[in-house]
């Protein structure tokens, strides 16, 4: 591995609490079991949406959130290009569909925008988007210099 980063979802996590805290005052009215089912959605989105980690190796950029749900795998060979980004704080939090493709974020507005061959764009939110893009970078460039294989004749 020659990059991994997690980057915790703090704006997840207080946007549950506020609707925990929410649910809890509304608790108090006679709503009955719809309260308990609500409290364990908030649960299950807290620990799914807690984190969103980033891993590069010499072949692959992986990621995914809390304890390994969604992970999605890129080939670093399918990268034409790779640039930070600021997105907007409308774009949101989570796994999105934006305008210009796929946003996986848990907090903050920085991300690393991977533009592959294809013409698709994967956004990941990131606390630190100057090491990965120098390193999404360097696989990059070492992917060019390196030798194409040799064919046998």
């Amino acid at each position: 591995m020659i990059y991994r980063h997690t980057q915790h979802g703090v704006a997840v996590l207080l946007i549950v609490a506020a609707a925990a805290l929410l649910l809890s005052l509304a608790a108090s009215a006679p709503a009955g079991q719809m309260m308990w089912l609500s409290f364990l959605i908030l649960a299950i989105v807290a620990v799914l949406f807690s984190s969103l980690t980033i891993e590069v190796n010499r072949l692959r950029i992986s990621w995914f959130f809390g304890p390994w749900f969604w992970k999605r795998t890129l080939p670093v060979s399918e990268v034409k290009s790779v640039r930070v980004v600021h997105n907007q704080w409308y774009e949101g939090l989570g796994i999105r569909l934006i305008p210009k493709g796929w946003l996986y974020n848990v907090s903050g507005t920085e991300a690393v925008e991977l533009t592959c061959k294809n013409g698709k764009v994967v956004r990941l939110g990131t606390n630190d988007p100057g090491n990965l893009l120098r390193t999404i970078k360097a696989q990059l460039e070492e992917l060019e210099s390196s030798p194409p294989p040799h064919s046998k004749a």
